[in-house]
């Protein structure tokens, strides 16, 4: 646990400074406009980025991937289930969430908290698992049921079932 939360610092650490600068490129000033986290749930290192091929992922390797920052160097120490593996990646606390979608988490995610701190802006959870639509909420009673992110979640949200992921 200490070493996940170490992790997150460090992240939010180079987070923070990278926010500090403006890159160029070719005479022109970027300045993020969007963020985007993709996860892929249950692939094999050895059949994605460990594939020089990217045999399964041509797409993501070939046109997102140099547009993108791609992190092959991340591992989860904690529980390895659907629904408490992306709770880890959204709030950087290991915790044994019903993997079913019967259970909110107890602590909030990145969504909430982006939402309160840019309450003009818009964050949305898009998953082809709608059980994963529980990781926009918590318990905790000061972000419970606030700052919620927008979402489209498996066939039409919590209870639906899970559509392709090609759809998705």
């Amino acid at each position: 646990m200490k070493k996940l939360v170490h992790i997150f610092e460090l992240i939010g650490i180079l987070f923070f400074l990278s926010c500090q600068k403006t890159y160029t490129y070719e005479d022109r000033i970027y300045q993020t406009k969007n963020v985007i986290i993709i996860v892929m749930d249950g692939a094999r290192y050895s059949e994605t980025w460990g594939d020089t091929n990217h045999t399964y992922i041509p797409s993501i390797a070939n046109f997102i991937a140099p547009l993108s920052v791609v992190d092959t160097n991340f591992y989860n120490d904690g529980y390895t289930w659907t629904s408490p593996s992306h709770l880890a990646a959204l709030s950087g606390q290991n915790y044994n969430l019903d993997n079913g979608g019967a259970e909110l988490p107890p602590f909030p995610t990145i969504f909430q908290y982006f939402n309160k701190a840019y309450p003009d802006k818009i964050s949305w959870l898009i998953t082809s698992k709608d059980k994963l639509e529980v990781l926009t909420n918590t318990t905790q009673t000061n972000f419970n049921n606030s700052y919620l992110a927008h979402t489209d979640c498996g066939i039409n949200g919590l209870g639906t079932g899970y559509r392709e992921d090609s759809v998705t």
